[in-house]
């Protein structure tokens, strides 16, 4: 696309926005400094391209180029079956990579997984299920009919369901078990979720959240390896759900 969608707008530094921002909030915005944003360290307030650190910048593009980077991956709430499969195809045919489906508050087997998943082949389309269930019974729901292999993962953090809920997460600790050892062929397909944004939203800083996080990655590790399975698979296995999210 040669086009800039932005020609219509005059540049702007960074005096101009602080300028119109002081002029919308009618008062100074030196204040706003004191603000901790990230739980350890202030971050401005505002921000324009003269702060970019373009090191930092050329880093991150470094590695983009050794990895496919970050899959698109939209949130997607539980309503209907026909509903929600037809969010899902929007979605995908308006450049998601995969869907996070959020079943929370539905029983698996009123899911309709046949009807929800209409289109969307598993053996293409990563999805993830979250959930507060036996991540068991939703892979043999949607495993039926779809094939020897599957992408996509559960969803289901018992230790931060544990903090949210106080519903004991050593009973699901069986059952993590069962579908890695289940779905030990499917290399592709997550049985073991860590989330971070459990942390974060008790007011854990950065440096916290990731050590809670690795805290618990250590004990999923331990539980999978007692049953039997290697620590290479077993840690290959995990996927980290953080806190930026996209809801449709």
């Amino acid at each position: 696309m040669s086009e800039n969608i932005f020609s219509e707008f005059s540049p702007s530094n960074k005096t101009s926005w602080k300028r119109q921002a002081e002029k919308e909030l009618k008062g100074s915005v030196d204040e706003l400094k004191n603000i901790k944003i990230t739980g350890t360290e202030y971050a401005e307030p505002y921000l324009t391209l003269e702060d970019l650190d373009w090191i930092q910048v050329k880093d991150i593009q470094n590695c983009q180029k050794k990895s496919p980077g970050w899959l698109n991956i939209p949130m997607i709430k539980w309503s209907n079956s026909a509903s929600v499969n037809s969010k899902m195809i929007n979605a995908l045919s308006n450049g998601a990579q995969g869907i996070l489906l959020d079943i929370k508050n539905i029983e698996p087997a009123k899911c309709e997984f046949q009807k929800l998943l209409h289109g969307v082949r598993l053996s293409d389309t990563p999805v993830y299920f979250e959930t507060e269930q036996n991540g068991n019974i939703i892979f043999d729901l949607i495993s039926k009919g779809a094939g020897y292999y599957i992408k996509g993962g559960i969803a289901y953090d018992p230790v931060a369901n544990w903090m949210r809920s106080g519903q004991d997460y050593r009973n699901a600790f069986h059952e993590i078990s069962a579908l890695s050892k289940k779905t030990k062929n499917m290399h592709e397909f997550f049985p073991v979720m860590v989330e971070s944004h459990v942390y974060h939203n008790a007011g854990a800083t950065p440096v916290q959240e990731l050590a809670y996080m690795t805290a618990v990655m250590v004990t999923y590790l331990d539980v999978l390896t007692d049953a039997g399975i290697s620590p290479l698979q077993a840690i290959n296995r995990f996927f980290f759900q953080f806190l930026l999210e996209q809801i449709i």
